[in-house]
């Protein structure tokens, strides 16, 4: 007799709507997206870091609201057209298109034009929910696109929503476009190969220019792998003429897509191009410290900062989708084709990201680089949906591969490196064992209850991984509790409670600029104040003004996208406009000569 909870996945499963398949992804999505943030909402904290989080995402975030609203304001009300691009709030003064290019090239963070400053905090925590959703409903989509199951195409979508590189969400907002487009534009250049409209892949590619130029730079590189790839398992005789006709096809709706993208695209890659870093020689080594290989090993199984900017790790499920996939052999028809696909684009990816001059290449031959790890999270994903129908139907030499490899994995990551394994490994090769046996037995027990040990052990397996990595946030560690900034507190931190808030009390109509000593420099305030500060943080800078200040020898300018006033030198000050100079209360002996008159308090 089916029990109720075996009834309603059996029904899931046959199910052909997309609303009810909407409907179940979107609860599944709220279980995983809440358990994941936890630790985190208990603290009263949210996804924004006290670094990047606070001087340079919540600023652009709250200033692309404010210009988008300006120019509404200047098309409908005044009649004028005439677009604000230039801001003396940024730096010494800045394209504002270049400088919110990390934020104003994502449809999703258009949302900050409702929102005043005061609850732009708000939205961009909201942010990271609407991209972890809309990645997982397009990912969803794409495999049903590919005639997956249903319930296999949940389970890869919750494995790819929240794998290791999700993490980036406690720091780095805005990179979470990456699992959004990244599906988006797998769908549409198998729509190219299907022969379909090339519509989605143009719109994809172009998507991609407008947000990133590190992210579409590295789109391309990954397109140029999985192309040759896709086209090598192509079901038609190979020669060079059909060769050099797809060549051709991919590269013009490529191009098509660049060409929308350009707008946004070529400030921003001129600005990059014409810093001085790129030019830096930093020599490599031939591979990674030893260290790195042992937690890309042990980390599979849980998310963790690898090294390299390589953030990675999964539930239990993906290990065992993986031993699946090189266990079983299929004919050449296109089951086998799909398996060919994955296995090489695994091992491809794999190697890829255990050589440093691959993550060179990645990140513009500055240095080695591997926050193209959404794409393996990506492969890994895909892998899970295709492998989950045989996972429940395993013969004998496959259960033997399936059992075997897990244990040797556990066994390894447990006992070898085990000094270097955190709790989360351990935990995650326990369920790893557990579900491996669960599976390799299925026959002795409803499929149905085997489909939910899958989606329970992956529940499980995130909510352990990324509560504990939330633990550390009341530990004092790298990522403690201070490191992160309370919800809806932004602003509080950079305006009502900044101490250069001073100077907003100052009525003044000429043009001015103020500068401080010994009271806290948030980097970029000055943008949500409305106030000229020498104060700048962002990847996209002036090499012109980095020249400037190591010629002038400026200490707290040691970073060239980073500067934080001119550490009163009087000459400076005067020269850049300053007139105004902050510091705490009774300690004057700070101020530079000319600053004589008390002008505010």
């Amino acid at each position: 007799m089916m029990q109720k909870g075996e009834n309603l996945i059996e029904r899931f499963e046959c199910s052909t709507s997309k609303r009810s398949y909407v409907v179940v992804f979107s609860v599944v999505f709220l279980a995983f997206f809440i358990v994941m943030c936890f630790s985190f909402l208990m603290a009263g904290k949210g996804f924004l870091w006290l670094t990047d989080g606070l001087e340079q995402q919540y600023v652009f975030f709250a200033a692309q609201g404010e210009w988008l609203r300006q120019i509404l304001n200047t098309i409908f009300v005044e009649h004028s057209f005439a677009l604000p691009m230039w801001s003396t709030e940024i730096g010494y003064g800045g394209d504002m298109l270049v400088t919110l290019f990390s934020c104003i090239g994502d449809p999703v963070n258009l949302i900050s034009v409702f929102f005043p400053l005061e609850y732009a905090d708000l939205a961009l925590n909201m942010t990271v929910a609407i991209h972890l959703y809309l990645a997982g409903l397009i990912f969803s989509f794409y495999c049903l696109y590919k005639g997956n199951g249903r319930f296999g195409t949940l389970i890869g979508a919750v494995v790819f929503m929240f794998s290791g590189f999700t993490l980036l969400a406690f720091t780095q907002v805005f990179m979470l476009a990456c699992l959004v487009y990244g599906p988006l534009v797998l769908w549409g250049i198998d729509k190219v190969f299907d022969r379909k409209n090339p519509v989605l892949f143009i719109a994809s590619i172009a998507l991609c220019f407008l947000n990133s130029v590190t992210f579409s730079y590295s789109i391309c590189l990954l397109l140029l792998v999985y192309c040759l790839v896709r086209y090598w398992h192509l079901d038609e005789k190979k020669t060079p003429r059909g060769f050099a006709k797809w060549v051709f096809k991919i590269a013009g709706y490529t191009m098509i897509g660049a060409l929308i993208g350009m707008v946004f695209f070529v400030p921003n890659a001129m600005a990059i191009l014409g810093q001085g870093r790129l030019g830096v020689d930093r020599p490599e080594a031939l591979f990674y410290e030893p260290l790195y290989y042992i937690k890309l090993l042990a980390g599979f199984l849980a998310g963790t900062d690898v090294g390299a900017d390589c953030s990675y790790g999964f539930a239990a499920i993906a290990l065992i989708a993986v031993f699946a996939l090189f266990g079983t052999k299929k004919s050449r028809d296109v089951s086998g084709s799909v398996d060919g696909i994955m296995k090489i684009m695994f091992i491809v990816l794999t190697v890829f990201l255990c050589l440093p001059a691959i993550g060179k290449v990645f990140n513009g031959f500055a240095y080695p680089n591997n926050r193209w790890v959404w794409a393996y999270a990506l492969c890994v994903s895909y892998i899970v949906v295709a492998v989950m129908p045989r996972l429940l139907a395993l013969n004998v030499r496959q259960k033997r591969f399936v059992v075997i490899g897990s244990i040797a994995y556990a066994l390894v990551t447990g006992l070898v490196f085990l000094p270097f394994a955190s709790k989360e490994v351990l935990f995650s090769c326990i369920v790893l064992i557990g579900l491996a046996f669960l599976l390799c037995n299925a026959k002795d027990i409803a499929k149905q209850k085997a489909k939910l040990a899958i989606l329970g052990s992956t529940f499980v397996c995130i909510a352990f991984v990324f509560n504990n990595f939330g633990s550390i946030f009341t530990s004092g560690g790298p990522h403690a509790a201070s490191r992160q900034v309370g919800i809806g507190r932004s602003y509080e931190l950079l305006v009502n409670n900044n101490p250069s808030n001073v100077v907003s009390e100052i009525v003044d109509d000429s043009f001015w600029r103020y500068d401080g000593s010994r009271v806290p420099m948030f980097r970029n305030s000055n943008m949500v104040q409305h106030q000229n500060a020498l104060l700048f943080y962002s990847s996209y800078y002036n090499d012109l003004v980095d020249r400037y200040h190591s010629y002038m020898g400026l200490i707290s300018s040691s970073m060239n996208f980073s500067y934080t006033g001119l550490d009163a030198r009087t000459p400076l000050e005067a020269l850049a406009g300053v007139k105004y100079f902050v510091v705490p209360k009774g300690q004057t002996d700070m101020l530079p000569p000319l600053f004589t008159h008390k002008a505010a308090c």
